[in-house]
């Protein structure tokens, strides 16, 4: 959700992908419409143009719903599913501006929550930076139970099994899927034993099948609202001797 004055500031700041996306659908489909009317094309041609532009309209209407609305509840749902003692130690992997790890850190008392990120400029984002991270954290009171790190999720700088909730959104769509492999490495490597790894993005499938080959239970990946997904695993517990 994106908020203004002294409010945290969690929006995803490229407004001319809406306004173009906007402003292009309308085009094409008026286009459409007009060859249509005064039928100066084969009318399917000017009837596609016509669904092409509603369909365009559609889909930007979508993300502009999902990056404003929709991921601050899909971050709560995705946060609901843990059981909370508020000692935990939460690591946001790609935290960006904070919104999921600022919902986490809300959830503790004694524990800490932890975000790392390289602050990529992707579509034009401005808005990606260490410092708005923590500037969001301590609008919203939790500055004292965050740390913000510069890091790739490739490469942590975070000792084995350190953390018992491990989160990330949004983030594996925008790594190649080599990238996304030592993502999964890395994470299942800091996680605690029997603690609980999150992920919401479009694509969930691949990563599933290989958090099942990394050794990980209990993993489940359910859609939360098309075409968002959740997949969730637990570490398997160190048997005792």
């Amino acid at each position: 959700m994106e908020n203004h004055g002294n409010s945290a500031r969690y929006g995803y700041h490229v407004p001319h992908l809406l306004v173009a996306g906007f402003v292009g659908g309308a085009a094409i489909a008026t286009v459409g419409l007009l060859l249509l009317l005064a039928r100066q094309a084969p009318w399917i041609l000017a009837a596609l143009a016509i669904v092409v532009g509603l369909g365009l309209l559609v889909l930007t209407a979508g993300l502009g719903w999902l990056v404003y609305r929709g991921r601050p509840l899909i971050t709560e749902r995705m946060l609901d599913t843990v059981p909370w003692t508020g000692g935990e130690r939460v690591l946001d992997v790609g935290c960006g501006p904070g919104l999921s790890l600022i919902a986490a850190a809300k959830r503790l008392t004694t524990g800490k929550a932890i975000g790392i990120d390289k602050w990529a400029v992707i579509h034009g984002e401005t808005h990606n930076s260490r410092a708005i991270t923590l500037k969001n954290a301590h609008l919203e009171g939790v500055e004292d139970r965050i740390e913000v790190h510069d890091g790739d999720a490739g490469a942590m700088p975070f000792a084995d099994a350190t953390f018992d909730v491990v989160v990330s959104s949004f983030v594996f769509h925008h790594l190649d899927r080599e990238a996304q492999t030592k993502a999964l490495s890395e994470i299942t490597r800091v996680t605690r034993p029997g603690g609980r790894i999150l992920i919401t993005d479009d694509r969930t499938d691949r990563l599933a099948s290989e958090l099942r080959a990394l050794g990980l239970q209990e993993v489940e990946n359910r859609r939360v609202v098309f075409p968002i997904h959740l997949l969730s695993a637990r570490k398997a517990n160190v048997l005792s001797t």
